[in-house]
């Protein structure tokens, strides 16, 4: 029980540690409605990581290393924003697959017995059989 509320409160400080920045880079990175989503996402995902340490699903570790992983894509999407004031496509696109690799990261870390949908077989299509032979 102890040991679960020592978790639980150095996760909260690493992601209170973390907030300060965050409120500088958001300034930044909400010019545009695209920066918006892509704050979002961020949020997002550092709320889901919050959550893992309180439900005991993530280590302080994993959390650790899950945030670092945020951080840098919060530094990157920082960076993208304040390049000529606007982030262009390519940067967002980068962005976005950041993001997609940190949350199935950040999922895959919650629950590490997930199963794998299985990848849909196309079944065998039988071979037609030949055309009778007119002896002509």
């Amino acid at each position: 029980m102890k040991s679960k509320l020592m978790m639980m409160m150095l996760g909260l400080g690493v992601l209170t540690i973390a907030a300060p920045s965050f409120a500088e880079e958001a300034k930044v990175v909400k010019k545009h409605k695209k920066g918006e989503r892509i704050q979002k996402r961020i949020q997002n995902q550092e709320k889901r990581i919050e959550e893992g340490v309180k439900s005991g699903k993530l280590t302080e570790d994993q959390a650790k290393k899950l945030q670092q992983s945020v951080d840098t894509i919060k530094s990157d999407a920082k960076s993208a924003a304040e390049s000529e004031g606007k982030m262009t496509k390519e940067e967002r696109e980068k962005l976005r697959g950041e993001l997609k690799s940190s949350s199935k990261a950040i999922h895959d870390a919650k629950h590490p017995n997930a199963v794998q949908p299985a990848v849909p077989t196309v079944p065998a299509v039988p071979a037609m059989p030949a055309a009778p032979s007119t002896g002509q």
